[in-house]
């Protein structure tokens, strides 16, 4: 099968969705660093555009104040 690439660019909302987990990523391979830090580290080396980071740094946020939460929701319904 071979695929189709779209003629129409992606959403903003799905960049911005990308790049947060981008920082996610660099945040787990990095101990003790905060992850807005990290985050804002990531985007900026990308060159990420302002609306994009608006959309992924409210994502980031989600995630640093309940991810905690979020971790024993998925630890209820996965195996790792």
């Amino acid at each position: 099968t071979s695929w189709i690439r779209s003629s129409q660019p992606m959403r903003v909302e799905s960049r911005a969705r990308s790049r947060a987990l981008q920082a996610l990523y660099a945040w787990d391979m990095r101990d003790g660093t905060a992850l807005d830090r990290v985050a804002q580290q990531v985007w900026d080396d990308l060159v990420v555009s302002q609306e994009e980071q608006q959309f992924a740094g409210f994502l980031v946020r989600i995630l640093m104040a309940r991810g905690e939460e979020i971790d024993r929701s998925l630890s209820a319904v996965t195996t790792n």
